[in-house]
């Protein structure tokens, strides 16, 4: 039920802000295709040259340094026009441009903690499987140690797909954001993880499709998940906790500035349900909605 939520969810920011979103995303593709083909073409003339173990440190220190550079322009402007999206707004192109710029200091935190991570999970993970350093008589044992580090890695990424809009949407610091994601990622692991699963599927589609998966969408569709997953789950969490405390305290509106707040408060879950409770005739015949 909540995975389908944040389908549905997506689909229909996606689809409101399809032109934007879409010239963002082909503006991403093309950056990508620009820094990423000259340094993967630099790290294969090093594979001639150095020794692959030298090659695969030189790979680590790469991604870890430069990887959250090369990630900004993806996350920081798309985690700006998600909130605003969210908020029930509807964001100029240029607030894309806002958002690199105002978001940029704090993505760069988070993304070095990303890079970081994977990083030493898949040197941990070349190390107990392919690296000439690890004994040959334990590497039975290396495969099980790599082996938990794949899965330590797949809950991890599956943890930051609500963590990275925690952080960027809140003044929270990063190990709230953190615990809020591990929180997210354990509570509710079907949609979590089936999220998970559902967003490396589409990009091997996408690749196998020669790329056209990404050019079209791949980038924003994959930040719009995350900011949806975010919205539904914090809903969820948001209305247990309004739902306790009335049932251990209830209270009523003491002024009319109270009265006003929750009135207001109800006419925007309206409109939010609505908004996603749309169906293909929308689509079809938007004149009838």
């Amino acid at each position: 039920m909540m995975f389908r939520q944040v389908v549905k969810q997506w689909f229909w920011d996606a689809y409101d802000h399809l032109g934007r979103l879409f010239l963002w995303n082909f503006l991403l593709f093309i950056f990508y295709s620009l820094t990423l083909l000259p340094l993967m073409g630099f790290l294969a003339v090093l594979g001639q040259e150095l020794p692959p173990t030298t090659l695969v440190l030189v790979a680590f220190a790469v991604w870890t340094l430069a990887g959250p550079l090369l990630l900004l322009p993806w996350v920081a402007p798309l985690a700006h026009f998600g909130r605003l999206i969210s908020d029930e707004k509807d964001p100029p192109f240029l607030q894309l441009i806002s958002g690199f710029r105002t978001k940029a200091a704090r993505s760069w935190k988070i993304l070095q903690l990303l890079c970081g991570v994977t990083g030493l999970l898949v040197l941990n993970i070349w190390f107990y499987t392919s690296s000439p350093a690890f004994p040959e008589e334990y590497r039975l044992g290396g495969f099980v140690l790599a082996g938990l580090c794949f899965w330590i890695g797949v809950f991890f990424l599956a943890a930051m797909l609500p963590t990275l809009p925690h952080y960027l949407r809140k003044d929270a610091s990063l190990a709230a954001s953190l615990k809020f994601g591990l929180f997210a990622a354990l509570k509710y692991p079907g949609t979590v993880f089936g999220l998970l699963i559902f967003i490396v599927s589409l990009w091997i589609i996408a690749v196998a499709l020669r790329f056209v998966g990404i050019l079209l969408f791949g980038f924003v569709g994959t930040y719009l998940f995350m900011n949806s997953l975010y919205d539904v789950i914090s809903e969820r969490e948001w209305k247990a906790i309004e739902k306790q405390e009335e049932e251990a305290e209830p209270q009523r509106p003491a002024s009319w500035k109270e009265i006003k707040a929750e009135d207001k408060k109800k006419e925007k879950e309206r409109m939010d349900k609505s908004r996603y409770e749309r169906t293909f005739r929308d689509i079809i015949r938007p004149w009838e909605s």
